[in-house]
């Protein structure tokens, strides 16, 4: 390749010796483990890091199909994935199970590229066996809460039974209702939860100090006030159609709930306290706050959806939010415009400047796709060149001048970095029609259609 401003062979040849130089040593020093593997289901090259991470040494690895490594239960997701590179898929993002030579298995993340012309996939692995154990260990911890949350409610509705049982018996028993009080008020006082009763007016009968605290109470001033005093329209008709259904059915109900007071989640049980005679006469409302728990679902969350490199969302992340906003389009009957990106020239980057360049270049590109849309906007790295931003516009934009502003913030990012290369993306709107309805696979199709034919027609030029 003869770079702009050169004009001889021999100063194009030391870079390029340069350039194979430096990529042979990132191949060998990389922690991530390398590969290139053939169609035929065997490793091609591998670099030091698969012997250190699995154990076994590159020849035992070349000698043998690489599905032999691969756990079982993995077998048929990893052929589905080769046939989908063989079949010319830009891009596979997948994980399985490889097996070391001491006989334990490893979880792997790949990220791996098709060359159809040569046979070849070229292909980046990285051990996440530590992630996963995280996700099950934070999976059981969550089991173990929601465990605890249930005991902690059936051991406070048994306990509101026995008092109410004990309060139609007043007379006879008073000395055992007393007790049964003092036990009750003990274990209601002393627990984190929230806690109330309120009859069929919805009416304050009782809270504990933990509820009274969150309220900003200084005493029993709530007694006899309605719900609807201390909350809003949209709170207390919510709170409403919850009570009425538990005296409705006599089963108690569940919510997620997020309070408009502090911004804390709780999970809200109210369960129907009843007489002998099977009368409901009041509701138990117990709030649990589950707001850690909330926080570390949302960071487990992240980690599955967000793309490492640019921080943009990974194509699992944009599957994700992609399909809501477009339910959201239908519904609305709003048509948006997706932008499906393909990034000029990377391979050469890569093979001139070296990967860690490439992966600049590819960093630089998100920092100027999130300078030119919302927040709100949906970006995502689809692909290892391929990015994607919804919507990018509405029914009625001139969409052409959106993609010309894109274009125009390129060329000033050039004119500033001045390197020896220029970063430039190809470019397909696509356009979701609430109308006639896609899905957002079938719209990134089109997308990637539309971004090949102004490749090239800009090839043509």
């Amino acid at each position: 390749m003869k770079l702009k401003g050169q004009n001889t062979h021999g100063s194009v040849d030391k870079p390029r010796k340069g350039a194979k130089q430096e990529y042979k040593s990132l191949f060998n020093l990389s922690i991530d483990m390398l590969c290139i593997a053939g169609f035929d289901g065997y490793f091609k090259k591998l670099n030091p890091s698969w012997e250190k991470t699995l154990g076994w040494t590159n020849e035992e690895l070349l000698s043998k199909p690489h599905l032999d490594f691969v756990h079982p239960q993995d077998r048929e997701s990893t052929n589905i994935a080769a046939k989908g590179l063989e079949g010319g898929k830009s891009a596979v993002i997948f994980e399985n199970r490889y097996l070391c030579k001491d006989g334990s298995y490893k979880w792997i993340a790949w990220n791996s590229f098709p060359q159809v012309k040569e046979g070849l996939i070229f292909a980046v692995a990285r051990d996440v066996t530590r992630r996963k154990k995280i996700e099950e260990e934070l999976r059981r911890a969550h089991d173990e809460l929601e465990k605890r949350v249930q005991e902690r409610t059936a051991e406070l509705q048994r306990v509101n039974e026995a008092l109410n049982t004990e309060i139609d018996k007043r007379k006879q028993v008073e000395e055992a209702l007393r007790e049964s009080e003092e036990k009750y008020r003990t274990l209601v006082e002393s627990t984190e939860d929230s806690l109330y009763l309120v009859d069929r007016n919805f009416k304050y009968l009782f809270m504990n100090k933990e509820h009274i605290s969150r309220m900003g109470f200084s005493g029993d001033e709530y007694l006899g006030h309605a719900y609807s005093e201390f909350h809003t329209p949209d709170e207390t008709k919510w709170f409403v159609e919850n009570v009425n259904e538990v005296f409705d059915t006599g089963r108690s109900i569940r919510h997620e709930h997020k309070s408009l007071r502090d911004g804390r989640y709780f999970l809200q049980t109210l369960s129907p306290v009843k007489k002998p005679d099977g009368t409901i006469t009041t509701v138990t409302v117990i709030s649990k706050d589950i707001t850690e728990l909330k926080s570390m679902e949302e960071k487990l969350r992240a980690l599955s959806l967000t793309d490492e490199l640019t921080c943009l969302y990974n194509r699992r992340g944009f599957l994700t939010l992609g399909e809501q906003l477009l339910k959201q389009s239908k519904r609305q009957k709003t048509g948006i415009f997706m932008l499906y990106a393909d990034v000029d020239n990377l391979k050469e980057i890569n093979d001139t400047f070296g990967h860690q360049e490439g992966d600049l270049a590819l960093i630089e590109i998100a920092n100027i796709l999130k300078k030119n849309y919302r927040e709100s906007d949906i970006l995502a790295r689809i692909g290892g060149d391929e990015f994607v931003v919804i919507p990018v516009g509405t029914t009625g934009d001139n969409i052409e001048l959106v993609t010309a502003r894109l274009q125009k913030s390129f060329e000033i990012h050039n004119e500033e970095r001045n390197r020896s290369y220029k970063l430039s993306l190809s470019v397909g709107t696509a356009y979701y029609d609430p109308e006639h309805p896609c899905s957002i696979d079938e719209l990134l199709i089109q997308g990637d259609k539309l971004m090949y034919e102004q490749k090239r027609h800009t090839r043509k030029s």
